[in-house]
């Protein structure tokens, strides 16, 4: 995670993807490949990250993700979009 944040972090910049409540990332406009990738494995690495602090907590999964995602919504740039549980995409 922490090699690819400078790429996660200039997509979101792109705003071709952004921050879901389910505390993943989301593509938003892009059919570049490459996005799709860096979501993927950005997503993937996220997941294990959830279940090793849920572990750890004696948490539900599910709490630490939005958890993580409060997280990330507090500390974001401004015009970084985010994904509502309702599908709609809302900009910083």
């Amino acid at each position: 995670m922490k090699a690819r944040l400078s790429d996660v972090v200039a997509a979101k910049d792109a705003g071709t993807v952004g921050e879901g409540v389910d505390g993943f990332l989301h593509l938003r406009k892009s059919s570049n490949s490459s996005d799709a990738k860096l979501v993927e494995s950005e997503n993937a690495d996220r997941k294990e990250l959830f279940k090793d602090l849920a572990a750890k907590t004696g948490g539900d999964v599910s709490a630490v993700a939005r958890k993580f995602s409060q997280g990330i919504a507090t500390k974001a740039k401004s015009g970084h979009w985010f994904r509502k549980s309702s599908g709609d995409w809302v900009q910083k």
